[in-house]
């Protein structure tokens, strides 16, 4: 094992699970050096316990506090080897610490500029002859229209995001020229930007997760999560009764060998990606694009679920350079051994469930070994961080099965309503 690399960690604190990746660092034998905003006394416990030193900055937006604390921490503890955040909106950040003080493993400014909007992310889909939405780039409401409506238009709906953006932030299904007018009347003006608009594709969303070798040239881990409707569409539909989630135990072949071919064309080394597909009516994957950080929300626990492994801990070792336990787990040859589902439920004013807390835990066996027909609850009615709500619901539950019809009967348990709802 190499022990002393130095890992630096950008705002270790969220969202709360990610103490487990500072806590497999230690694991793993690294020294663990940490950039924040938040107060040193406010951090979790094991944190504490884990960095060598924390340097709070009042904002991470401002770059320059950041290189300050960079500097600071490299005067103070030697070379840094690695930095990470796992949070798309601090890859630039990453990404720019790693050109200014020459450190390794990862994506610096320009490569990873050329993979971050939609636009250019098209463009190479198109190159590796894969199917992905229409879509152009617009500025005007003249050019949208027709775009939607000329004589070569896709027609409504059209999805309308930005073009370099993470998440279902500022993304919009218009299926009308009202909807489009109002658009460039509102969002646009109250957010101006690059704007990719879309053809609409019916289907459903899937991803294809998992994490690279430090030279990426093996897949360490891949799985597949399929949602029941899509993030834009959960943020919108604030009356249903919460969202679902779930992954398969055995992903299907084509999503594979599109998977790896997104992960060699990205250069993906070291590091989680998280690539997202629709699977149309006719059973064909259109790509929609490529997140080249971890799922968000519990997608690493839903695996570790799956896997029955500890993915935290996976990676710590990628990083730290402890090549015979990476070797170990390639040899070893783990398959997902379980089907695994998230679900949530949203408590509005006047909404009650049928089945109590108590009532969905008795329908699910404490511990292994399982059988076919039961179901195992992993994590229950735990309160989500108060940014996911809008999209994942209030509490949620992590569960697994080695069928997929008992998932879905608990899916079924959690979500149903009192009758006179």
């Amino acid at each position: 094992m190499v022990v002393g690399r130095t890992v630096l960690f950008l705002n270790p604190h969220f969202p709360n699970y990610f103490v487990n990746f500072i806590t497999s660092l230690r694991n793993a034998g690294c020294l663990i050096v940490a950039i924040g905003d938040e107060p040193y006394h406010q951090l979790h416990t094991a944190i504490r316990e884990s960095v060598v030193e924390y340097y709070r900055v009042n904002s991470l937006e401002k770059y320059d506090d950041i290189y300050r604390g960079v500097a600071h921490l490299i005067h103070h503890h030697g070379r840094i080897h690695w930095v990470q955040s796992h949070i798309e909106h601090w890859l630039t950040t990453e990404a720019r610490i790693r050109e200014d003080f020459n450190i390794e493993g990862g994506y610096l400014p320009d490569e990873l500029a050329g993979f971050q909007k939609k636009s250019t992310m098209k463009a190479i889909f198109k190159e590796l002859g894969l199917k992905v939405p229409q879509g152009r780039v617009l500025s005007s409401h003249a050019e949208a229209l027709e775009f939607v409506c000329g004589s070569n238009g896709v027609g409504f709906p059209v999805v309308v995001k930005p073009d370099n953006g993470a998440g279902a932030t500022n993304t919009f299904k218009l299926d009308t020229k009202e909807d489009l007018t109002h658009f460039f009347e509102t969002c646009f003006k109250e957010h101006p930007g690059d704007y990719i608009f879309e053809e609409f594709i019916v289907g459903q969303l899937h991803t294809f997760d998992g994490l690279m070798s430090r030279d990426g040239s093996e897949m360490l881990y891949c799985g597949s999560l399929i949602y029941e409707q899509g993030m834009m569409e959960s943020a919108k539909d604030q009356e249903a009764p919460g969202v679902y989630a779930y992954i398969e135990k055995d992903p299907p072949q084509d999503l594979i060998e599109i998977g790896k071919k997104l992960a060699k064309a990205f250069r993906v080394r070291g590091h989680f990606f998280h690539f997202e597909l629709f699977r149309t009516p006719k059973q064909e994957l259109v790509v929609l694009e490529v997140n080249l950080r971890l799922g968000g929300g519990y997608n690493i626990d839903m695996y570790n679920y799956g896997y029955d492994a500890n993915f935290y801990q996976l990676w710590a070792d990628v990083v730290a350079g402890n090549n015979n336990k990476v070797d170990e787990w390639i040899q070893s040859h783990h398959k997902q051994q379980f089907f695994v589902a998230f679900a949530s439920r949203r408590y509005l004013t006047n909404r009650t469930f049928a089945l109590s807390n108590d009532d969905i835990l008795s329908r699910c066996v404490p511990h292994r070994p399982m059988q076919s027909g039961q179901v195992q609850m992993m994590q229950c009615s735990f309160e989500l961080p108060t940014l996911f709500r809008s999209l994942m619901g209030d509490v949620g539950y992590l569960f697994r099965s080695l069928d997929q019809v008992s998932l879905f009967a608990i899916i079924g348990c959690i979500m149903e309503r009192t009758k006179k709802q």
